[in-house]
């Protein structure tokens, strides 16, 4: 590999980021359960908070957004291996949890969305008279 493989930027890498077709990646997530509560954490590894989407209707929650790498003025890139991606990730909400109260927390890279367990599914001791 020779000195000039790493410096002279080639056409691929001085395009402009929004003039690329972005891949549309599934990002990786992890869900927890507790008594009450169920929580998701979803990896959006150097993703903006302003560049997520979160939304919920019939029974589906949806994270959604984009990853991109602008360049200042001035700038110029010289080797990519840190893709723009569009990210997309579908998740069915159980109808034991409490769609109407979700909670986002984005914080290092990491998306958690807290639901809580119904009321009314919650497991309950019947007294016998």
């Amino acid at each position: 590999m020779s000195e000039d493989t790493l410096t002279k930027p080639t056409e691929s890498t001085t395009c402009c980021a929004r003039t690329r077709q972005l891949a549309v990646v599934r990002p990786q997530f992890n869900t927890k359960q507790r008594d009450d509560s169920l929580e998701v954490g979803v990896a959006l590894p150097g993703v903006k908070k302003e560049a997520i989407a979160v939304a919920y209707e019939r029974g589906v929650l949806s994270i959604s957004g984009e990853r991109t790498h602008e360049l200042k003025e001035g700038e110029t890139l010289l080797r990519r291996e840190i893709n723009d991606v569009r990210f997309d990730l579908q998740l069915r909400v159980a109808e034991t949890l409490d769609a109407e109260n979700i909670s986002a927390k984005f914080e290092d890279g990491i998306l958690t969305l807290g639901m809580r367990v119904r009321e009314e599914a919650k497991p309950r001791t019947i007294e016998i008279k």
